[in-house]
């Protein structure tokens, strides 16, 4: 998991979205019949029987360039910042989920005027809530919570921890208390006998006297050295 990143699954989602291109996303149905459609269909027009039953919608086209753009900039070698590639994707997936949900409207729309019922397929659901992951990612990137360059492994790391765990051994190198290998600091766990890691106790510092230094019993009120009255 340390080999996948959050840039390959924005890569993973893009390809998903250009082969549902092609896929029916959409049924039209009346009098027990029914036409499955596709973003494609849509983009060239529907004809049957010799008449045309949805004129070409070029703009249906926006549904497979823009993750086709959007996986050329993950994929090939760019000169763009990271910012810049975050500021796409993000720009790229909010308009691709925005086009997908026009879509869906304006079929629903043209079938209900010819009292045609409409529904959308698994496809449509799947490219939706791939495109809201990718749209999440995305937003998560521009606030610099992650980076395209992220493995799942510490995705998954961050999101186990959102709170700082003050009891846990620093960042710095530690010895498996099992099989005593060295692990680096940002390890939770073993590599050779998957113990975890060990947990230290965070002591609160001891009191002392401000009169005569003398430390603190818990609970005192009073310096049992100098007898000073304790806040």
């Amino acid at each position: 998991m340390n080999k996948i990143k959050l840039k390959h699954i924005i890569q993973i989602i893009s390809l998903v979205a250009i082969v549902i291109f092609f896929l029916p996303t959409f049924v039209v149905s009346c009098s027990g019949e029914s036409m499955k459609l596709s973003a494609m269909r849509l983009t060239i027009g529907v004809r049957s029987d010799g008449y045309t039953m949805v004129s070409p919608q070029l703009v249906c086209s926006c549904l497979i360039i823009i993750p086709v753009l959007l996986l050329l900039v993950w994929l090939i070698k760019f000169k763009l910042d990271h910012s810049t590639k975050n500021i796409i994707t993000l720009v790229f997936s909010a308009v691709d989920v925005g086009m997908w949900c026009a879509v869906a409207a304006g079929v629903k729309h043209e079938a209900g005027q010819y009292y045609f019922q409409s529904r959308v397929t698994f496809w449509f659901v799947l490219n939706l809530i791939l495109l809201f992951i990718a749209l999440f990612l995305a937003i998560c990137m521009n606030m610099k919570k992650l980076s395209g360059e992220t493995s799942l492994t510490e995705l998954f790391g961050i999101i186990s921890n959102t709170a700082p765990n003050t009891n846990a051994v620093d960042a710095g190198p530690w010895n498996c208390t099992n099989c005593g290998t060295m692990m680096k600091g940002q390890a939770n766990f073993c590599y050779k006998c998957g113990a975890p890691k060990p947990i230290i106790e965070v002591k609160p510092a001891a009191r002392m006297c401000p009169n005569c230094g003398c430390q603190i019993e818990e609970g005192a009120g009073f310096c049992m050295n100098c007898g000073m009255k304790l806040m």
